[in-house]
């Protein structure tokens, strides 16, 4: 394009950055971010927004958030998309206290959660589905004698906790 004295706009630029975090190539998106920068174009939420979401992706929770906090620092408000993929992103690091604080910060915010929020904690709610079974199992176990009772009481306490949390998240969002 600039060999055709063509100049990109932060259009062109976001479309650029989103592409190459769709193919899981961060490296020449940032590249491509620092060039946007470097023009003086403004990036705006739809750039954070895919850089934090190719980031999550990535399982680079932490860059996300700075990325997340630079934004702030511009001015620009998180919107629904960047707290999705930021949720996405300690959900799939397992860090559900995280994910829910961020789901709660999104609704001080006024922000309506998405079909695909709801399907996030769905899939969280099965995989503890799954470990109830497993601490039930260890149960049985131990009314045979075979297993630590502190170890399953401290797993039983966790366990309940997350549910908790999961049963409201999905009770607010029907």
């Amino acid at each position: 394009m600039l060999s055709k004295k063509i100049c990109p706009n932060e259009i062109t630029y976001n479309t650029l950055i989103d592409g190459f975090c769709e193919d899981e190539n961060l490296p020449a998106a940032m590249k491509v971010f620092t060039d946007m920068e470097m023009r003086d174009l403004k990036a705006d939420v739809v750039t954070y927004n895919s850089l934090i979401s190719g980031l999550c992706n990535d399982q680079k929770i932490h860059e996300a958030l700075d990325l997340r906090d630079e934004m702030l620092g511009c001015g620009l408000q998180p919107n629904i998309a960047t707290y999705s993929a930021l949720i996405n992103g300690y959900s799939e690091k397992g860090m559900l206290k995280e994910a829910r604080e961020l789901s709660n910060d999104a609704a001080r915010q006024g922000l309506a959660p998405t079909a695909w929020n709801k399907e996030v904690f769905k899939e969280e709610k099965n995989k503890i589905e799954t470990v109830k079974l497993r601490v039930e199992k260890i149960d049985r176990k131990e009314e045979n004698g075979t297993v630590n009772v502190g170890e399953i009481r401290d797993r039983k306490e966790a366990l309940a906790g997350i549910e908790e949390w999961l049963n409201n998240q999905a009770a607010r969002w029907r």
